[in-house]
């Protein structure tokens, strides 16, 4: 079968950027959904990325720390 667009295993690094654009992408949401001004859309943007980086590295080194790695 050949996998085109397939989400990352939580072991293999590039799941890391995953975390950080899908935080970030939330982020923006929901600071566009509460009608905030432009400064604070780049805020909330800027600090769901981080968010999405952290928990996107938590379980990566979770992931590896079990051994589940390919």
């Amino acid at each position: 079968m050949l996998q085109i667009a397939a989400l990352p295993h939580p072991a293999d690094p590039n799941f890391i950027p995953l975390g950080a654009t899908l935080g970030g992408l939330i982020g923006r949401t929901i600071a566009l959904r509460c009608g905030y001004d432009a400064d604070n859309i780049m805020h909330w943007t800027v600090e769901g990325s981080y968010l999405g980086t952290a928990v996107a590295l938590c379980a990566y080194l979770a992931a590896n720390a079990l051994g589940t790695g390919r």
